[in-house]
């Protein structure tokens, strides 16, 4: 029985453990910086590669939810080609060597830095006991939207100690 309940606990505790992790990294009051720092306790011999797998699970998350969203845009019909037509239209007045820059440092932004990377640049939120997460992350939908979802989710998640299969395991004799 004793091995029975190791299993399943192992078996919850990775998951729950990811989910923390990203909960914990949806917070930018902690970012990626309580992971990294608590995951040196927990784990001094492994802890970069559980850092890393932390993020692999965030990014991996990020992209499933642009997917999600990518695929609501084409359904809707509202392409970003047409807002893009409608910026160049305002650049007339531009030189052409100005609107090389311009495409190209626009495209650079778009390629290189994801939503999830320029959020885990920004600075950390400073601790304080009125900070409302949903709030934050409410506040800032226009600028993180796909963030914003996840955060809304993951976050809205109530936090129980045991999950539900696992005290009927411990309650059988």
């Amino acid at each position: 029985m004793a091995t029975q309940m190791i299993t399943k606990f192992n078996h919850y505790w990775g998951t729950i453990h990811e989910l923390m992790g990203v909960a914990a990294v949806f917070d930018p009051r902690y970012k990626m910086e309580m992971i990294e720092f608590y995951f040196q306790l927990l784990y001094p011999e492994d802890y970069a590669n559980q850092v890393i797998r932390i993020k692999s699970f965030c990014d991996d998350l990020v992209k499933e939810y642009e997917e999600k969203s990518m695929e609501s845009l084409h359904k809707s019909g509202d392409y970003l080609g047409s807002a893009s037509t409608h910026e160049a239209d305002g650049d007339e007045n531009l030189s052409a060597w100005d609107k090389y820059v311009k495409a190209k440092n626009r495209v650079a932004e778009l390629v290189l830095k994801t939503e999830f990377d320029r959020y885990l640049e920004e600075g950390i939120e400073p601790e304080s006991q009125e900070f409302d997460i949903l709030m934050w992350w409410k506040l800032r939908a226009t600028k993180y939207p796909i963030l914003q979802a996840i955060a809304r989710e993951i976050l809205a998640i109530p936090v129980s100690p045991l999950p539900p299969n696992l005290h009927l395991v411990l309650v059988e004799d």
